[in-house]
């Protein structure tokens, strides 16, 4: 028999309290919760539970869930607030996608998944003797080319680099790229492309900024004046090298024109410094240990 538990209904006045002992059994993930009445030959009882366990239910799932599933607010945020669930209708090429989810700020694609996201593409002669020939790289490439609008960029070919290719005993395949533009670096980009046993692609996700191509690309801070700054900031017990002009995303959804520069303090200890590029403005600063050498 299971254990009994009482329910109240707090939301009652004192006067009007009804406590009903049942067995609450624990409810699936986003399912109203189960109620067993301790006595099984009382019907009423068993009514009772079953209505107020149901309205307990609608409680917590209009607020933020029951049993720890975090419900969407309103129907297209996810649980982190910086990505929207896309809404029917919202990718305009991609065929056979179950799930697209957007950064809310950006509109970028955060992730993507289908059964066969490459259907359309592979309908073509090119990409055909790509498969033939296991060609992910390029088959990738291809791909983000092809549905450059739903990923929000202007040229993927000159703004996405590969930086790796790799694959699994499964036969899985994943092609990772990074973001430039105008030969810029965008710093903590990536873009992943996933492809399965089959060569399909049934996964994209990744984390980037769509083309910059409103930036202005003309700091007004020299790159030697950003490092003098710097220095005179932090002081004569630290080195800062000559640095690197990079894009840098924001967590408002814009990016700025920055420097990055590495500072040491000790052959192991030191820290990477980004700098706004217009107003010299930190910022972040992350802490780094060196290998020695």
């Amino acid at each position: 028999m299971p254990a009994r538990k009482t329910v109240h209904l707090g939301f009652m006045s004192p006067s009007s309290l009804v406590v009903v002992p049942c067995a609450v059994l624990k409810p699936r993930c986003g399912s109203p919760p189960q109620t067993v009445a301790s006595d099984s030959n009382s019907a009423a009882q068993i009514n009772v539970c079953r209505m107020l366990t149901l309205g307990l239910f609608l409680i917590s799932a209009t607020s933020t869930g029951l049993m720890g599933c975090r419900m969407p607010t309103d129907g297209t945020e996810d649980a982190n607030s910086s990505v929207r669930i896309a809404l029917e209708g919202d990718s305009k090429t991609l065929e056979g996608v179950s799930d697209i989810r957007r950064n809310s700020r950006t509109d970028t694609v955060t992730r993507v998944t289908g059964q066969n996201l490459s259907s359309v593409i592979e309908e073509e002669l090119d990409y055909q003797s790509l498969q033939a020939v296991d060609a992910y790289e390029d088959m990738a490439s291809a791909f983000l080319n092809r549905h450059r609008e739903e990923f929000r960029l202007v040229d993927p070919a000159s703004e996405l680099s590969v930086t790796r290719v790799q694959s699994d005993d499964l036969g899985f395949h994943q092609v990772r790229f990074s973001q430039r533009y105008q030969d810029l670096v965008v710093l903590d980009a990536e873009l992943i492309v996933h492809f399965n046993r089959d060569g399909h692609i049934y996964l994209a996700q990744g984390i980037y900024i769509p083309t910059p191509d409103h930036l202005s690309l003309t700091p007004n801070l020299s790159k030697s004046e950003a490092k003098e700054q710097l220095s005179a900031e932090l002081g004569e017990d630290f080195v800062v090298d000559d640095g690197l002009l990079v894009i840098f995303p924001t967590d408002d959804g814009f990016s700025r024109l920055a420097y990055e520069f590495v500072v040491r303090r000790s052959v192991v200890e030191g820290q990477r410094v980004i700098l706004d590029a217009n107003d010299g403005a930190t910022l972040r600063t992350t802490p780094t240990v060196f290998d020695g050498r």
